[in-house]
């Protein structure tokens, strides 16, 4: 029996389609069923030579498929109600996302990382939902470009709007490129790059560490880009302390035992602040045992392995 389709969801088709063949040049693509699509259509591994006719992939990240001028925006009304639960599933994410935008004739892919929605959860606040977060993007450059300050709107109802400016593509590409080689080549390296960068960003999201790394003055299909540092902070007293320093301790413990251990005396250094992490209850078994090994040896003039 004969049965009918929409034209927006065939042409979403077509675009998913265009994307998937493209793409699939770079990477292996896992389409995810449209009965299963929450916010992702593909998962992708970028392919790298493993020998000399074999391949293998790398890290992974998810994608997000438009066709076009529309529209991608999480949260905001959804059937008369607050669609909060988009920016719920955004903060639980672990795999880089990103937009893959097809042009209306099907033959050109723009790929955006979507990583400033997550500068704008650090801005506001990790406990912070926004009411509505609406992605703008960039055509492609050949100049180096910055995205622009994401933009703060309240609404007549007093809701948060942000419009977060995720620059232009820093890849683009068409058939014609993809039959080219060493374009692939280059196309693999820089997606990898940001890929990278990606996972720091939210691996310090999750651990509650409000520090942000991205390129900067980047040229789409350009492998050369200057990278920058942002840091946020609460004057607050107290806030957020808790989290960083449980996160910071295993790092702190290990780094001062392998000093311990290599009779370096820039351990004897760490005393105060594994003082301060026990007196807060923040130093496990293993700190206080370090602890008082350090102590110690320094107070009685001996190396920092001369009591393990």
């Amino acid at each position: 029996m004969s049965g009918q389709r929409h034209d927006v969801g065939l042409r979403g088709m077509r675009y998913e389609k265009s994307a998937e063949s493209l793409l699939g040049h770079l990477a292996s693509m896992v389409k995810v069923p449209s009965e299963a699509d929450f916010g992702i259509d593909f998962y992708c591994q970028p392919l790298i030579a493993s020998g000399k006719a074999t391949k293998t992939v790398a890290e992974m990240c998810a994608l997000q498929v438009k066709g076009g001028s529309a529209t991608l925006q999480y949260g905001g009304l959804k059937n008369e109600k607050w669609a909060e639960h988009e920016i719920i599933w955004l903060k639980t994410l672990t795999t880089p996302l990103y937009l893959a935008r097809v042009d209306t004739s099907f033959k050109t892919v723009d790929l955006y990382s979507l990583r400033r929605l997550w500068l704008v959860f650090l801005k506001t606040g990790i406990a912070h939902n926004p009411f509505s977060i609406t992605i703008a993007s960039q055509p492609k450059s050949e100049t180096p470009c910055d995205p622009s300050d994401a933009e703060h709107k309240l609404d007549d109802a007093g809701h948060d709007n942000w419009i977060v400016d995720v620059g232009a593509p820093f890849l683009s590409f068409n058939q014609e490129l993809m039959n080219d080689e060493s374009f692939r080549a280059k196309a693999i390296d820089i997606w990898r790059a940001w890929i990278r960068i990606d996972y720091l960003n939210i691996m310090r999201f999750h651990q509650l560490v409000p520090y942000y790394t991205e390129q900067f003055q980047y040229v789409t299909n350009s492998p050369i880009s200057p990278i920058r540092i942002a840091h946020y902070w609460d004057k607050r007293k107290g806030v957020n302390i808790s989290h960083l320093a449980q996160n910071a301790a295993p790092l702190t413990i290990s780094l001062a035992t392998h000093l311990q251990w290599q009779d370096d005396t820039n351990a004897f250094m760490f005393i105060p602040i594994l003082e301060w992490l026990e007196q807060n209850g923040w130093l496990d078994e293993m700190g206080k045992g370090l602890l008082k090994n350090l102590q110690n040896s320094q107070d009685q003039g001996l190396s920092p392995a001369a009591i393990l």
